[in-house]
């Protein structure tokens, strides 16, 4: 992606874990902001996955809260997918 791309330390292929259903987490300063699954993506995973490895411009979208948030310095943000793991990145 344009100026950024956190990668866990390990990627999973098709065949260790069914991506159509996996838990999808994410937490700001560990307080929860998403809880869902890949079942419920409008575009399948297939899709993204092709998508995404596009070069693409990324937008806060923070700003759709009420209050709006965004992420500043020294925030902690963590992603978590059910069975491939969790990945913490601190904003700098």
């Amino acid at each position: 992606m344009d100026t950024f791309c956190p990668l866990g330390s390990a990627v999973v292929t098709k065949n260790k874990v069914d991506p159509s259903n996996l838990a999808i987490k994410s937490w700001v300063n560990e307080v929860q902001k998403q809880n869902g699954n890949t079942s419920e993506l409008i575009f399948k995973i297939d899709f993204l996955v092709s998508y995404l490895s596009q070069i693409v411009t990324l937008y806060p979208v923070g700003m759709h809260r009420n209050p709006p948030e965004f992420l500043k310095k020294g925030d902690i943000l963590e992603g978590e997918i059910e069975g491939i793991g969790r990945l913490k990145n601190i904003i700098v």
